[in-house]
């Protein structure tokens, strides 16, 4: 199996683990990561592309939180 490293960067919030998923398949939403005096948005990719969790992970990719 050909597994793939998922980084969560949640940006100062609280600390989300990394993800191993197999190539081809869907990685897990996560909760939410907690900021005192902020809310969460969303995850993204590079750019402020906002990740779809639908989205099949062909390639190791780097979350960041919003």
């Amino acid at each position: 199996m050909n597994y793939l490293l998922l980084p969560l960067i949640p940006k100062g919030g609280s600390a989300v683990p990394a993800q191993q998923v197999t190539k081809g398949n869907l990685a897990e939403r996560p909760d939410d990561p907690t900021r005192i005096g902020y809310t969460f948005e969303y995850w993204y990719l590079g750019d402020w592309e906002k990740f779809d969790f639908n989205t099949p992970i062909t390639e190791t990719i780097t979350l960041f939180g919003s």
